[in-house]
């Protein structure tokens, strides 16, 4: 039951001894990456060791973590939601807890997790905040935090980068969306979603873990990182206006409008009617056709008190 399992969480909290190392990873490639080199002092003065490390890429991620990860306390990681999908694997595989200093565009785990904005706090949830564990989705048998999107959403997630994309940041986003929108074309799909199934044609499609991905886009407001389901939403194709009045809407109501399709479940199959590139956690790195699930409490992450 939900309040036994609250009660057993905060005994464990109670008991946990306070961190004395950390491992802390920038990320040089991420958009304010070299910002993390900076915090180093900060955590120091609170008492904590800091190991840090500036991995070139995804491999040398992996193989620090799982070296470096089993000797210390927590990993800070400072870096946007791919960064962080992109540590997935290891992370589950050495089960310290996570710190997440959000150095990215969307930051949409740091809203899911309540996270502060201001950078002091952020460096003292790294030494006084307490571990709370969260869902993973899965699509194709790879962990992922927010989202995987197919149709208009791996289209923004193409045309997001560059230099663009480090010097505008969220302000980006609008531009991208319109080219996107030109440059999409409407699909069909098959869906099954806990045994019942589906078909439709739509121009974008996600399934979310969570409540937020893309910025902040709420498809189930009631939702949680916590709740071990998954919220699949699809918009249907249409001018760019409408589109763009649907995508305020989901920062608000969700998608609890007649003119999108919305299913919510644990284990769905999604099949297209040719191969599609898919959007995970901002990253291209799969196509269609996709099967998700849920880890229940797979990820041990640093929260506020």
């Amino acid at each position: 039951m939900a309040w036994m399992w609250g009660i057993e969480e905060l005994a464990k909290r109670m008991t946990e001894p306070p961190p004395q190392r950390v491992l802390l990873i920038g990320n040089p490639h991420a958009r304010n990456g070299s910002e993390a080199q900076s915090l180093v002092a900060p955590l120091e003065s609170q008492g904590l060791g800091v190991h840090f490390e500036m991995p070139d890429d995804i491999k040398s991620l992996h193989k620090l973590i799982a070296e470096i990860g089993k000797s210390v306390d927590r990993i800070v990681l400072c870096g946007g939601d791919g960064t962080i999908s992109a540590a997935l694997p290891a992370l589950i595989e050495v089960g310290k807890p996570l710190v997440v200093i959000p150095f990215g565009t969307a930051n949409d785990l740091a809203r899911n997790l309540h996270l502060p904005m201001a950078r002091e706090a952020q460096v003292a949830l790294v030494g006084g905040g307490k571990p709370r564990r969260i869902d993973l989705g899965t699509v194709n048998g790879r962990p992922f935090l927010n989202a995987a999107s197919i149709g208009l959403g791996a289209a923004v997630a193409a045309l997001h980068q560059g230099r663009a994309k480090r010097w505008l940041g969220v302000l980006n986003y609008p531009r991208v969306l319109f080219l996107a929108w030109r440059r999409s074309r409407p699909f069909t799909v098959e869906i099954d979603c806990d045994g019942r199934a589906y078909r439709g044609t739509f121009l974008h499609l996600a399934v979310v873990n969570g409540r937020f991905h893309g910025g902040g886009l709420e498809p189930r407001p009631s939702a949680s990182i916590a709740d071990a389901e998954l919220d699949l939403y699809a918009l249907p194709d249409e001018p760019i206006l409408q589109l763009v009045r649907h995508l305020a809407a989901l920062r608000t109501t969700g998608s609890e409008n007649p003119e999108l399709f919305h299913l919510t479940g644990q284990r769905i199959t999604v099949a297209s009617d040719q191969a599609r590139d898919v959007n995970v956690d901002g990253e291209l790195s799969l196509q269609t056709p996709l099967t998700f699930g849920v880890l229940p409490r797979a990820l041990s992450v640093v929260v506020p008190t």
